[in-house]
């Protein structure tokens, strides 16, 4: 049976509406449509009232209207575009024209879809219109950019341009052709449907298939169509900056001297096809366009795309270095500007005879401050020594340096956070977990050279009050902004807040004075936040009072984000204590990927924290993967040229601009001049705290492995390349406890945090290392240095060894600590005592002339047997036992740091107690 085309339309409309009425139909779309105002007019509202009162309302507005911009323009323009040219294609086609057999079906689907002509005009050219603006509008960035551009003051070696036309022109023009080319195409694909179904394309009428006007109309297209195509062919001239092809990002010798040319010949042919299309307009029919679009595509198929590849097969590939060397020049010039690598200092690192203790005898002192707890391990004793209650939890530790005792000591460091996740499910009741348990109380930090008699961290700051002075104690320890905070609170309630445990069952009170926070004092203003929130009961208690603010937004990445979306902002924040209050410290970047010539990374790879945990087994010090907000745009060009700084207490944000020569930050500063702060107005005492941007480093250290190489011909045949060293202690434990979780984390060596005497610097310094080895080798090749202390803040030195010297690596030095029969001896009866011994993190600690290791090992109780026999989990604190220094060809273990460095530098070497004395005498010390 044969479906009529009427038929068939009512068919579709009854199966698209389910067979309701048309005014159920309509009640039903429109009360979907009022819901979603509603929701998306309450969130819009909140957050105009959480910018308002931190005091970004002009960046949100500004950056709201930019997308509405972004998107409204592209809709109307598209709708309006494909509307016009349907409504033209059916206006041109002539309705007295005579039907003849072979077009009467055409004829029926005319007369069935005529009468809904404008409602089907409109409802395409809609659909159209919303496709576009929402692919455009998330591209404000690129339209901002553009707007408040600056010059760079550098030009490109190929085309002579300012690098300011790469950087913010050049991805605004790829963008409107690319819109503009979708918008032409498929409005020629709609005009032609209609002409077709409303009779102005008649295929089966010899002598007038296509009316003249007709042919204007769709040759008028086309030409708009090919005029885009050559100017999508000029800005691939340029695009070729970024060009995969060959040994190098950006322009090589075969985008040279075969790619240019091939686009510039399709260019030509477009503007031949320009020709013929007039040709066609003036002798309308089939034959010349479909002339040049096969032309078209044959040229585009084997000019662009086979041309090329075939030069590069024939002509570079045999004499490849020769022919590329300048082009490998241009690369690594322009990939070291582009992550901030064209000014580091480089060293030559000497190294005196191995094992010579007069070579280190100076740095005595600070060999004896290195340190021992790392964060993996040490977290696991703060949240069983600190944290006191449930609803407290620490989320990472941090090595910060403070001035103790007249002298800059590196220390560890942690904010005590609420998390009311950790609450007994009996106590998660909402008014506990909104009005309740609202904040965190206190750093704790610790020494981190030090460790009790029973091998616990000692504490600077700890307890609840915090007690313990120095320059880690804070007039106001309550942290409402945090890594970890609830996602809303209300303050200043009817209810009693906590504030922190006392002795007894009671607790202490405390009544919010930030100033923060939206008021939530009215019926209408709790409507809307339950909107938000989507929890009803905050329209419905009774304990809130025309006092009673609502906190949100109170993670501080999510927090430092919102206010500056064009920032990428560093994983992992980290507290100081400063002018009396606890804050919170985040990096932030100025990223893209439009620098040519430059190495494209994903800077998703990048966007991870590792820290340890602790496992039912005992404590396992590795490190496991912490997602965050994983980043998946790429990246050629990296500035950590801001410090964002969020008080704990209030979460007031402040930007300090740390960089200023950074060109697109000085874009964004146009964009929003009452943003950002001179760094020069942050106190001093939060400038004492900056640091070397981590992960600004880590992506640094990625790219400096390759391309410290300065030579071509170096860099073409890998010769003196450098790898980062894999983290020897995380596979000798993943060897001996494989576990499954275990393969999830990258076996590379993490940067690490040290103070140390570097070569050429008279005085210690507080930096971040980062090792390498050459590739296939395991030993030392040198480290990156990023200076955090003062005049040394941001800068970076490479040190190398001479290519004559041997320094053994991370890999051999734990291969050391590991065959060492004492060692093997000692860990083995821990062992078979009921406990389990962890290696801590190696460090290579680089001195003036040498390198030592320095490796602490924990103990812990092995849980799992008494916690199956008492049907219960106990807790295992890890223990700091002994001490292991490798320099040289020496291994020494002693039970302390100054121990194990006194012993390093006796005339000889103290007798070593025996596994069973060593155990004997810790047992003792224990009872």
């Amino acid at each position: 049976m044969s479906w009529r085309p009427a038929t068939m339309v009512r068919a579709a409309t009854f199966f698209l509406i389910g067979g309701v009425t048309s005014t159920l139909f309509y009640w039903v779309l429109g009360m979907c449509t009022f819901l979603l105002a509603v929701i998306f007019s309450a969130q819009f509202y909140t957050d105009v009232l959480w910018f308002d009162e931190i005091g970004y309302l002009d960046v949100y507005l500004t950056v709201v209207k930019t997308k509405i911009w972004m998107g409204l323009v592209p809709f109307l323009a598209m709708s309006g575009f494909v509307a016009l040219n349907m409504s033209l294609a059916y206006k041109l086609a002539r309705a007295d024209r005579v039907i003849s057999a072979d077009e009467r079906r055409v004829d029926a689907w005319r007369r069935s879809f005529e009468p809904y002509f404008r409602p089907i005009v409109m409802t395409v050219s809609l659909i159209c219109g919303l496709l576009v603006g929402l692919q455009t509008y998330p591209r404000w960035q690129t339209y901002m950019l553009w707007t408040n551009r600056v010059d760079w003051g550098r030009n490109d070696p190929q085309f002579g341009r300012d690098l300011s036309y790469f950087m913010f022109e050049l991805s605004l023009h790829v963008l409107i052709n690319h819109w503009l080319f979708v918008c032409v195409l498929v409005t020629l694909i709609l005009t032609l449907v209609t002409s077709y179904i409303f009779g102005g394309i008649r295929p089966q009428a010899p002598h007038s298939m296509l009316p003249f006007q007709v042919n204007l109309h769709i040759s008028a297209l086309v030409f708009a169509l090919m005029a885009l195509i050559g100017w999508g062919m000029l800005l691939e001239l340029h695009l070729l900056s970024y060009s995969e092809r060959g040994v190098v990002t950006g322009l090589g010798f075969t985008d040279s001297n075969a790619s240019l040319l091939a686009y510039k010949f399709v260019a030509a042919a477009v503007v031949a096809g320009f020709v013929m299309f007039q040709v066609n307009i003036r002798r309308p029919g089939w034959i010349i366009p479909t002339i040049v679009m096969v032309w078209l595509i044959l040229i585009g198929l084997s000019i662009v795309r086979f041309y090329p590849n075939l030069f590069q097969l024939i002509i570079v590939e045999p004499q490849e270095l020769e022919r590329e060397r300048p082009y490998i020049e241009d690369h690594l010039q322009f990939t070291r500007y582009g992550f901030g690598l064209d000014h580091v200092e480089r060293r030559t690192a000497g190294v005196t005879q191995t094992g010579d203790i007069e070579a280190i005898r100076a740095d005595r002192p600070l060999l004896e401050t290195l340190r021992l707890w790392d964060p993996a391990t040490l977290l696991i004793n703060f949240r069983e020594l600190q944290a006191f209650r449930a609803y407290y939890d620490f989320v990472d530790i941090d090595v910060d340096r403070y001035m103790i005792d007249g002298e800059l000591q590196p220390v560890m460091i942690a904010a005590r956070e609420v998390d009311t996740e950790q609450l007994p499910e009996r106590s998660r009741r909402w008014q506990s977990e909104r009005l309740i348990y609202t904040h965190g109380y206190g750093l704790v930090s610790a020494a981190v050279a030090d460790a009790s008699e029973a091998g616990l961290p000692v504490f600077l700051t700890s307890d609840i009050p915090t007690t313990g002075s120095g320059p880690t104690s804070v007039r106001n320890p309550r942290i409402y902004f945090g890594e970890s905070s609830p996602e809303f609170s209300i303050v200043n309630s009817e209810t009693v807040e906590l504030d922190r445990p006392r002795e007894g069952r009671s607790f202490a009170k405390h009544d919010f004075a930030g100033g923060t926070g939206v008021a939530i004092d009215g019926l209408f203003s709790r409507l809307l936040f339950a909107i938000r929130f989507w929890d009803l009961r905050l329209a419905l208690t009774t304990l809130l009072s025309d006092d009673s603010r609502v906190l949100y937004h109170r993670n501080v990445r999510e927090r430092v984000q919102r206010v500056a979306p064009f920032l990428e902002v560093d994983a992992d924040p980290y507290p100081i204590a400063a002018d009396g209050r606890i804050k919170w410290v985040i990096d932030c970047y100025t990223a893209s990927d439009m620098m040519p010539y430059s190495k494209r990374i994903n800077l998703g790879d990048f966007s991870q924290i590792f820290q340890g945990k602790q496992e039912e087994t005992g404590i396992i010090p590795e490190e496991f993967i912490r997602l965050l907000e994983r980043r998946s745009n790429r990246a050629n060009y990296v500035r950590g040229s801001v410090k964002a700084v969020v008080d704990a207490y209030d979460g007031r944000i402040t930007f300090y601009i740390t960089d200023e020569s950074d060109r697109v930050l000085q874009a964004w500063r146009n964009a929003f001049p009452e943003l950002f702060r001179p760094v020069e107005e942050a106190s001093a005492q939060v400038r004492a705290h900056f640091r070397y941007p981590q992960d600004l480093f880590q992506i640094q250290s990625v790219i400096w492995a390759d391309y410290h190489m300065r030579a071509s011909d170096a860099y073409y045949t890998r010769e003196g390349a450098w790898r980062i060293p894999h983290d020897a202690d995380f596979i000798s434990l993943r060897r001996e406890r494989a576990r499954p979780e275990h393969e999830e984390r990258n076996v590379d060596l993490k940067p690490y945090w040290l103070r140390t005497r570097f070569p050429g610097h008279g005085e210690p310094e507080f930096a971040i290392v980062q090792p390498f080895s050459p590739e296939n080798r395991n030993v030392l090749s040198g480290y990156l240095v990023g200076g955090s202390d003062q005049d040394r803040l941001g800068k970076l030195t490479s040190y190398s060894f001479p290519p004559d010297d041997t320094v053994i690596g991370p890999s051999q030095a734990q291969a050391r600590i590991d065959q060492d029969e004492r060692i093997s001896a000692w860990m083995t009866l821990r062992m078979q005592s009921g406990s389990r011994v962890s290696r801590g993190r190696l460090l290579a600690v680089p001195l003036d002339n040498a390198v030592i290791y320095v490796q602490p090992l924990f103990v812990q109780a092995d849980k799992s047997s008494v916690s199956e026999l008492l049907g219960a989990q106990l807790a295992s604190i890890p223990e700091l036992k002994q001490v292991v220094i490798v320099f040289g060809d020496r291994v020494l273990m002693r039970p302390t740091l100054k121990q194990a460095v006194a012993a390093l530098f006796a005339e000889e070497e103290p007798s070593v107690p025996g596994p069973t004395e060593a155990a004997e005498q810790e047992q003792t010390s224990e009872s």
